[in-house]
């Protein structure tokens, strides 16, 4: 039986971090704001985990025996991904529009309606985070970067090397606990 993967705090946590760090280098107004959108930006991971457990180990079985992406599996098992089931929660509990737009477009910020460069920032801080190889997202593999939110963050190189040196320095040594998440 193929294992139900620990998705969890160290992910949530390092992408969170990560947000506020590039909030503070494009000098977003509100650093906390783009901290807690990467803090929830895997909420549907969490419904997941917690509530959908059969259609998780179908999930994890696809992402371990066929190599498929997480979202790629989910979207098998259940005709949809954790973005979709993250939102539809967000909706549920009446957060913010602005806080919706990075749960639900954080893989694909280019459909950010609400809130487009706060889902850019929590797009890079999700792949940067998984490049860092801290916590574990449910497969092995790095998202694929959207060159768009790249664009919209206007990064200088100074500024991307700041945000990679506070990474380092706020999340330690790399790597997290890999089983944990």
């Amino acid at each position: 039986m193929p294992r139900t993967p620990r998705i969890g705090s160290h992910h949530y946590l390092g992408v969170a971090t990560a947000s506020s760090l590039i909030a503070q280098a494009i000098e977003l107004p509100d650093a906390e704001e783009a901290s807690l959108a990467g803090l929830l930006h895997d909420l549907g991971k969490v419904v997941l985990r917690a509530q959908m457990v059969e259609d998780m180990q179908s999930i994890v079985e696809l992402v371990e025996v066929e190599g498929l992406s997480i979202r790629q599996a989910e979207r098998e098992v259940m005709g949809f991904d954790h973005c979709q089931i993250g939102q539809w929660l967000a909706e549920s509990w009446k957060l913010p529009e602005e806080l919706m737009d990075p749960i639900r477009w954080h893989h694909q910020p280019e459909g950010a309606r609400m809130a487009p460069l706060l889902t850019a920032v929590v797009h890079l801080a999700d792949i940067m985070v998984r490049g860092y190889g801290y916590g574990d997202g449910g497969d092995p593999w790095v998202p694929e970067l959207d060159r768009g939110a790249l664009q919209l963050l206007n990064l200088t190189p100074q500024k991307l090397e700041t945000v990679v040196d506070g990474i380092c320095e706020k999340l330690g040594g790399g790597g997290g606990d890999m089983a944990e998440g």
